[in-house]
């Protein structure tokens, strides 16, 4: 279970760039008392309760507070209120952030063996037998996996964490930028083997870019708006003109990132 009381995390820049991190993170609303001139919220009285098995979708534009959720949710970032009880057994696909250039000459092989040294891999299972599983998740070659990791495109990147969580064995699992090709037969091979690792756990998904994968897959979902939830219901107690209108597929606010898988 995730329980979360009157969560609060605020912000604060130079007091000279003020005006510009307000326009770049879309921020409007700075009427509280409780901010000084160079601060912002980005999370403000957060109160929810999430439980096993439940797959919960969290929409709103950029600025609305769904980034700074999923970092407090990771351990990426502190709070500065509030109460978070979680399991600390949780895989979160943004642990990893290695940029490319810093390891021109990694092979693709021993990125993943890096990655899975990570995360808490089912039953100990052995590297050359999780390696296969990827492959045939993936549908790469060996000889793929003697390429450089700097050649590897992002989509793929991304394609390597989402099939790792397969073959991991914890009690919550977090998404970042939730982007695929939701057609893709690979996508679709790698998400049936994720529903079966991830019965009776909690699954949280920020930014996924189609609003009818949403529909099918979700058990409930999460509208930010303002660093605050609007609404937190069942899928079904949505109309389809509501999720419409926080679905703002790649508003002027709101630019999503499309991946293949």
């Amino acid at each position: 279970m995730i329980k979360i009381e009157k969560l609060t995390k605020k912000f604060r820049v130079p007091i000279e760039d003020f005006e510009i991190i307000k326009k770049l993170f879309f921020v409007y609303n700075y009427s509280s008392k409780n901010l000084k001139k160079d601060e912002f919220y980005s999370l403000k009285n957060i109160n929810l309760e999430i439980k096993d098995g439940e797959k919960i979708f969290i929409l709103g534009s950029s600025g609305s507070g769904k980034t700074t959720l999923f970092s407090v949710l990771s351990n990426k970032i502190n709070y500065d209120e509030g109460l978070v009880e979680k399991s600390n057994n949780f895989f979160s696909s943004t642990l990893i952030n290695m940029p490319p250039n810093l390891f021109p000459r990694l092979k693709l092989n021993n990125f993943i063996k890096i990655l899975a040294s990570f995360y808490k891999i089912n039953n100990n299972l052995a590297f050359e037998d999780l390696k296969k599983n990827l492959l045939e998740l993936l549908n790469i070659s060996d000889e793929q996996l003697n390429t450089n990791f700097y050649e590897m495109d992002k989509s793929l990147f991304k394609s390597i964490i989402f099939a790792l969580s397969c073959f991991t064995d914890n009690k919550i699992y977090l998404f970042d930028n939730f982007n695929f090709d939701f057609q893709n037969h690979n996508f679709n091979k790698i998400w049936e083997k994720f529903l079966i690792n991830s019965q009776n756990k909690i699954c949280l998904f920020f930014s996924c870019n189609n609003l009818k994968f949403i529909k099918d897959n979700a058990d409930k979902i999460i509208v930010m708006e303002n660093s605050q939830i609007k609404k937190f219901d069942k899928v079904e107690n949505f109309s389809e003109e509501e999720l419409k209108q926080n679905f703002k597929l790649k508003s002027d606010e709101d630019l999503i990132e499309e991946d293949d898988v």
